[in-house]
């Protein structure tokens, strides 16, 4: 008798198997209904199973009420099922569930393996509930599993990114002091969300001030520094950053050159700033659509016009690299000089080389238009737009 139970047992789980496998999954749910209602003694293993499908196929109100289900008839998860369940519902932010199997585990003593315990560290931080993060973090140890680098950047990420810039610095020397070395993406969070938050002589300080030497960091984190100091008006550091990486070892990239371009062109230093331009071409590094569009954008800035047409007709065309950002650039700066005669002209030659306008560059020329008093050449403008008719009254309010 009990082998043939046993028997019907195999059976029923080969059947469900093979509906999981060909995807027929509300079939294997039949199945798994058909076998829980007959004589045949269904396991823990079955529920785990059938629910583990489940999340793999984010059924979760499903699993959820065969979860329910399984408590009542003395059946528990196992920790690893918990644990999908649980990183399955942070993709939907169902925090209600996660926080109740969070708890159920917790009665049964199961605990969240490292995957889910960062994931949903991951869900709370990006969600703005950093002291709730907080809490489970410091939780953690009691419960036999210790924090990793990946759990310490994910809570250094969410500190920042709430503006507790003391509390993420702590968190950063603990996982110093626990033995951890910071990876790339350690060293980015922190960064990143320090100088985000102005403090650019930290960041360094704890980086490159502090661990010179120790390690090897990436252009992406030189990058970042050097951004932060730019953004701060501290482009005699920037530099001094550039120099520094390039004696040890990592070259600046694109980024790298874009971000003092950027400043210099801000802030009209505009011979350095072709200076800059000079030295990417000699190191074989070539400055793209961006760096073109940022000089032509300051020198339009200091009301050099005309030189920013020629860089776009002597340079950019050749290699391909004008766009509607560059005509949009020049449009506006010919249209606060000389008026619109020139900017329509201009407006004209896109359409002769293949570059079509967009909404910018149309609100640019029927502005000016207007204040020009020009209203027809306005609403022959905005034809083909559409929706022009009520464009054309916002502007003329």
């Amino acid at each position: 008798m009990y082998r043939a139970v046993a028997r019907h047992r195999l059976t029923y789980r080969a059947r469900i198997s093979n509906h999981v496998k060909t995807g027929q999954i509300d079939q294997a749910l039949q199945v798994f209904d058909e076998m829980t209602q007959s004589d045949c003694r269904v396991f823990s293993i079955d529920y785990n199973r059938i629910i583990g499908v489940l999340v793999r196929h984010s059924r979760f109100a499903l699993a959820e009420q065969y979860y329910n289900s399984m408590s009542p008839k003395g059946f528990s998860l196992h920790s690893f099922t918990y644990s999908r369940f649980i990183s399955g519902l942070c993709q939907v932010k169902d925090f209600e569930l996660i926080h109740k199997l969070l708890k159920d585990m917790d009665r049964v003593g199961s605990v969240p393996d490292m995957w889910a315990y960062n994931i949903y560290l991951n869900l709370l931080c990006s969600e703005g509930f950093v002291d709730m993060a907080l809490e489970i973090f410091n939780g953690m140890s009691t419960k036999g599993r210790e924090p990793d680098i990946v759990t310490y950047t994910t809570v250094i990420n969410g500190l920042c990114r709430a503006g507790r810039f003391d509390a993420a610095v702590e968190m950063w020397h603990t996982m110093i002091r626990e033995g951890f070395s910071p990876d790339s993406k350690a060293f980015r969070a922190l960064v990143l969300g320090l100088c985000n938050g102005g403090k650019v002589d930290l960041a360094y300080e704890l980086t490159v001030g502090i661990m010179k030497g120790q390690v090897k960091f990436s252009t992406e984190i030189y990058n970042v520094l050097i951004s932060g100091f730019c953004r701060i008006g501290r482009v005699d550091k920037a530099q001094s950053i550039k120099t520094y990486m390039t004696r040890n070892g990592c070259e600046p990239d694109l980024v790298t050159y874009n971000v003092l371009l950027n400043y210099c062109c801000d802030e009209l230093m505009l011979e350095e700033a072709e200076k800059l331009m000079r030295k990417m071409d000699s190191s074989g590094m070539q400055p793209d659509g961006y760096s073109y569009n940022k000089l032509i954008k300051g020198l339009c800035k200091a009301n050099r016009v005309d030189k920013a047409y020629m860089l776009m007709v002597n340079k950019m065309e050749a290699k391909g690299l004008v766009d509607v950002v560059t005509y949009n650039i020049i449009i506006r700066a010919l249209c606060e000089a000389f008026g619109t005669r020139r900017a329509y002209n201009l407006f004209e030659e896109m359409g002769r080389v293949g570059i079509l306008p967009d909404v910018i560059t149309f609100t640019i020329l029927i502005k000016s238009f207007l204040r020009e008093g020009t209203t027809s050449r306005c609403y022959a403008l905005m034809r083909p737009i559409r929706g022009f008719e009520a464009l054309y009254r916002v502007l003329l309010l």
